[in-house]
């Protein structure tokens, strides 16, 4: 996805309409973060808990 972040500035429905739609799509992408971490930490933590009980479900010594 390529964004052009050159957005007419004068008070018309194209300038209107360029901002709004780089609005969008900077919100988008902030959005895509946030649940690309969540995915991230969702693994971490699954894995911190696998590694901690072990691949047998039991936890062994330390």
């Amino acid at each position: 996805m390529q964004i052009d972040l050159s957005a007419d500035e004068t008070p018309t429905g194209v300038g209107n309409r360029q901002r709004t739609e780089i609005s969008r799509n900077l919100q988008y992408l902030a959005h895509l973060g946030t649940k690309t971490s969540v995915q991230v930490m969702d693994t971490f933590y699954a894995f911190k808990k696998w590694d901690a009980e072990g691949p047998t479900g039991r936890r062994g010594p330390r």
